[in-house]
């Protein structure tokens, strides 16, 4: 038809969709070179075709002066408000992504995939009260509460600051000559947030965690970059006092972390990434009674993963992992003084489902089988979360974990875990 047709306007730019379709985008460029030619470049198809174009290529900056253009020429054209809403978030413009969907949620007669962009939209875009409560039961009468108290304000469109009041109980019941542990921690963390055009987010944490009537600062900084296909994490913790072993608090344990973690999705439906930390270990030098070091050693994870999606709706995909530990001890005995776990070698997969019900309630679940080819033994992991948005700007979650015959620092057996949040969105 083009052999034909040359110079139709409408052939060239419904080609020009089909070859970005394919993922020619060299052949989409020649079409719309001559699409230009024949109309000129103010032409409503230049521009569509163009903004086709720049998004197939992740070229987000110039997508949206395109998109921009478009929408005063067309401001009641809601599909192309959501592309302009959706640009918007990629650019990690969350703000006036939020207007934008505000806008769609409005004038759409709130069709249900309007809704969800809103409301998701809304929660990243908006400042936000939450309030927070955990609870962990663990083999051996572990038991771990914990309730947050948090606001979150942005201060303009790329600094969101975040204040949380995080109070912990930690105890376990004595058994036969070891005595029981009971701690209360309190800790306020104060967070920034910084987003760039180019999907570079840094963050700078500082947590104040007072016990033993003394306070421990814990500062954290991170850097993430996400972009098309490609995400990426570098994070660094200093100092963090341990709650695993919880007798680690009783010897002032700490840790610092280093956290690399990068992932890449292809065909839409694949996702290959890996996993890399690296924890030191330290105590406070008199409570170890080996040789007095505060050093412990340091331990290192690498967790390998593959991730399918077999499903959109409702969205299900399998997920498989190979995970490598070792804890390098800085010198003999070091496990006596806090018994990390040592080296494991984990094969582990499973699934994960998602679904939406009407505009209010988001369901997902997922579980896993693992084995531990170190440690021989075999353990599964389930979950469930609902989250369900009681008014526009209030949303309440509930999950359940169940992990069976897990071995920790606690020792063998089963464990849960309760979470239930309530935020409110302005």
């Amino acid at each position: 038809m083009l052999n034909d047709n040359s110079e139709n306007i409408d052939l060239l730019q419904l080609a020009g969709n089909l070859y970005v379709d394919k993922g020619d985008l060299a052949k989409a460029r020649d079409l719309l070179k001559k699409l230009e030619t024949i109309s000129g470049p103010e032409n409503r198809r230049v521009k569509e075709l163009k903004y086709i174009i720049l998004s197939r290529e992740g070229n987000w900056p110039e997508a949206l002066k395109i998109l921009e253009v478009l929408l005063n020429e067309s401001p009641v054209d809601w599909a192309l408000r959501r592309d302009y809403a959706q640009v918007l978030t990629l650019l990690n413009r969350l703000p006036e992504a939020k207007d934008q969907y505000v806008l769609l949620y409005q004038d759409t007669l709130r069709r249900d995939e309007i809704t969800w962009d809103f409301l998701h939209a809304k929660e990243a875009g908006g400042d936000t009260l939450n309030l927070n409560f955990e609870y962990l039961h663990g083999p051996q009468s572990l038991r771990h509460y914990t309730v947050t108290e948090g606001i979150s304000h942005w201060l303009n469109k790329r600094l969101r600051l975040t204040a949380n009041l995080i109070e912990e109980q930690l105890r376990i019941m004595p058994l036969g000559d070891t005595p029981g542990i009971d701690k209360n921690l309190q800790s306020p963390l104060f967070k920034a947030e910084y987003f760039t055009e180019n999907g570079l987010k840094f963050n700078l944490n500082w947590e104040f965690t007072y016990l033993f009537g003394r306070m421990f600062n814990e500062p954290a900084i991170g850097v993430e970059f996400n972009r098309n296909n490609i995400h990426s994490k570098l994070a660094y913790d200093y100092r963090h006092l341990v709650r695993d072993p919880i007798q680690g608090l009783d010897k002032q344990g700490t840790q610092d972390k280093l956290t690399f973690d990068n992932d890449y999705t292809f065909l839409d439906r694949f996702t290959i990434g890996n996993l890399y930390e690296v924890d030191w270990y330290r105590v406070k030098g008199d409570e170890n009674q080996v040789n007095g070091k505060p050093y412990l050693g340091y331990k290192i994870f690498n967790d390998s993963y593959l991730n399918y999606i077999a499903w959109r709706k409702p969205y299900i995909s399998f997920n498989f992992h190979c995970k490598l530990t070792h804890w390098n001890k800085a010198f003999d005995g070091a496990e006596q003084v806090l018994d990390y776990i040592g080296d494991e070698h984990i094969y582990y997969g499973g699934f994960y489902l998602e679904h939406r019900f009407g505009k209010a309630l988001e369901v997902s679940a997922s579980l896993s089988r693992a084995y531990d080819a170190k440690r021989k033994f075999y353990y599964t992991l389930s979950n469930i979360a609902l989250d369900f948005w009681i008014r526009e700007n209030i949303k309440s979650s509930l999950a359940f974990e169940y992990d069976n015959n897990i071995n920790g620092t606690t020792g063998q057996g089963n464990s849960s875990t309760l979470m239930s949040s309530i935020k409110a969105l302005f």
